[in-house]
């Protein structure tokens, strides 16, 4: 009988307990807590740059060594009950695992490489390979509650005892993405507010030619962080709705805060209309969208309909993300055209989103 039981171990995976799902939202929360305290450090300058380590840091390591210890441990506890090794960590949490080994492998890269070509510093700290590697195993571990609420039948365990993990799950991921692309993001500057428009900055002999491409450049990238801010919150969506179907009451404004507030907080210093003002138009812009999902009731089956739920989520936002500037950042120095255009390039970014996880002709 023993035997049998062990076979059978064998062939199947380690299943995730209740307690221990919760136990990695926990510590995904202290890792994305650690993230954006180390982003804190970083733009308020609180210490010199190349400093090997600040207190600042602390959660982002404590962070890191209690969910290894936690994956680990429990990966290795279920191989002395039977279990292949293949299998042993619990369903969903295999790449979890492996991501803690890529954080480290990443961790000890940026040594060398730091040691090699230097300190990284604003946008090269973004974009070093090795720190890219750090955010690929994050990710890894972070998805661990989604990816194992999608492989066990909500009846075996409820549906919001099962959704919550997963939302916040998803939503922890979409922090860290952002924290990634925050040099682009339009919550992490206010790009069309006019005290940055590049006429008002004293650079010396400097043409009119000079002047104007700096001012399209200027635009550009600020419609280039809206439609990736947009790609990415769609996505976050897209991928909650496959499997969920129908999103409850308040997971927009979840998946909308945990991707901005947090850039919103360690830029305060860079955003022309302050920290209240920009975060009252996110709470905004997520009830009413809320509201939309309550009243409207998409579901992904019905195609169309959800898609046009898409679109007004960021039609909604980012009209409220300009008129906040407008109100409180002392004015707009894009043209009506540039702005208004934005709000729609916004839509457009998420159907063609919405395109790539529903195609064409599904039903």
């Amino acid at each position: 009988m023993d035997k049998t039981k062990k076979k059978n171990k064998l062939q199947t995976i380690a299943v995730a307990t209740k307690e221990f799902t919760w136990l990695m939202v926990f510590l995904s929360t202290l890792l994305i807590v650690g993230l954006y305290c180390c982003g804190w450090d970083n733009t308020h300058n609180l210490y010199e740059l190349g400093t090997p380590f600040t207190p600042w840091q602390i959660p982002l390591y404590t962070g890191f060594f209690l969910t290894s210890g936690t994956l680990l441990i429990s990966w290795y506890r279920n191989i002395q009950q039977g279990y292949h090794w293949k299998n042993a960590a619990p369903l969903g949490y295999g790449l979890s695992t492996i991501g803690i080994a890529i954080i480290a492998c990443g961790w000890l890269g940026d040594i060398l490489w730091q040691l090699m070509f230097g300190i990284a510093s604003n946008l090269e700290a973004f974009l070093s390979p090795t720190r890219l590697i750090i955010s690929v195993g994050i990710a890894l571990v972070l998805l661990g509650p989604f990816r194992s609420s999608r492989l066990i039948k909500v009846s075996e365990v409820g549906y919001f005892q099962q959704y919550i993990p997963s939302l916040l799950s998803m939503s922890y991921v979409l922090a860290l993405l952002s924290y990634c692309v925050q040099y682009i993001h339009p919550f992490a500057h206010t790009v069309a507010a006019i005290s940055e428009n590049p006429t008002h900055i004293e650079l010396g002999a400097v043409t009119n030619a000079g002047f104007e491409h700096l001012s399209t450049m200027q635009q550009a990238i600020g419609l280039a962080g809206i439609m990736v801010a947009t790609a990415l919150l769609a996505t976050g969506t897209l991928l909650l709705a496959l499997h969920w179907k129908k999103l409850p009451f308040g997971s927009f404004s979840v998946l909308l805060l945990s991707s901005t507030v947090g850039l919103v907080v360690i830029n305060e210093k860079v955003l022309t209309t302050g920290v209240m003002p920009i975060f009252a138009c996110i709470v905004a812009a997520g009830i009413i969208t809320d509201f939309f999902n309550i009243y409207f009731s998409p579901t992904i089956e019905q195609v169309l309909p959800f898609r046009i739920f898409l679109v007004s989520n960021s039609v909604v936002l980012y009209t409220l993300y300009f008129l906040t500037i407008l109100i409180f950042g002392g004015g707009i120095w894009w043209s009506p055209s540039l702005w208004a255009g934005a709000i729609i390039l916004a839509g457009t970014t998420t159907v063609l989103v919405s395109y790539v996880a529903i195609p064409p002709g599904t039903t």
